[in-house]
């Protein structure tokens, strides 16, 4: 009899552990410290002066896939979305391919004039070092992008 009230007594405490105290002290220590990915905005340049262009808001850069056509070749395949009910203007911009805290690749694109709430599929071509097994998965890719100076 003893046994089993010290049986019931250890799961219930371990149960109250598990489901109340776990939770909050990991919940807690995620608040007190924002890591640099969720403080970052999609469309924000990094820039000391923090601005970003007007038009980024409406812009989002999505379906990042990476193929190997060759040794020392990737080929990024991307999507531009625009967001808003007007067309965007012919425009120049940076995207930057992630994985974690590195930037893999760092493209400018020159993005043309995008009708209302229409995407763009693109591509491109880089040269890189890395081996096709140091790539990142396409489930841990992130496109993080800046607009620049409207092109000329």
């Amino acid at each position: 009899m003893v046994a089993v009230g010290a049986t019931v007594g250890m799961v219930a405490l371990l149960a109250i552990l598990y489901l109340y105290v776990l939770p909050h002290r990991s919940s807690t220590a995620a608040a007190a410290k924002p890591d640099a990915a969720s403080t970052e905005k999609a469309g924000d340049t990094g820039a000391a002066a923090g601005k970003t262009h007007p038009l980024a808001k409406h812009i989002e850069v999505s379906g990042v896939r990476l193929q190997e056509p060759s040794a020392g070749k990737v080929k990024i395949d991307f999507n531009v979305v625009n967001h808003s009910a007007a067309e965007l203007p012919d425009m120049r911009m940076e995207v930057r391919v992630r994985s974690g805290n590195r930037d893999f690749f760092v493209i400018p694109v020159k993005l043309p004039s995008l009708p209302p709430f229409a995407s763009k599929d693109m591509s491109t071509t880089v040269k890189t070092e890395l081996k096709p097994y140091e790539l990142p998965d396409w489930q841990r890719l992130e496109a993080r992008f800046s607009v620049e100076d409207a092109a000329q």
